[in-house]
């Protein structure tokens, strides 16, 4: 079966993060309507302005439920965001 070893070597907190950024009231509708669909691949990540590695991290930590409205989201990202400017 084959599988993607380069996701298995990102650590769970920055994956959780960046889901949290990602799914933020401020950054949502941006992917949707400049990348023209919800889904975000590799190459768009890499061109897109998001927090460093550590304030991801942080944000992934603290989320503990992915299932969360998108205002435990947003309170989640301000946060973090604010906290570190």
């Amino acid at each position: 079966m084959w599988q993607d070893e380069s996701v298995s070597r990102i650590a769970r907190p920055w994956r959780v993060g960046l889901f949290a950024f990602l799914n933020s009231t401020v950054v949502d509708p941006y992917f949707r309507r400049f990348n023209g669909h919800s889904q975000v691949n590799a190459s768009v990540l890499r061109k897109s302005a998001h927090p460093e590695g550590e304030t991801l991290r942080a944000m992934g930590n603290d989320l503990k439920n992915l299932n969360q409205p998108r205002e435990v989201l947003d309170k989640l990202v301000e946060t973090h965001l604010h906290a570190r400017q």
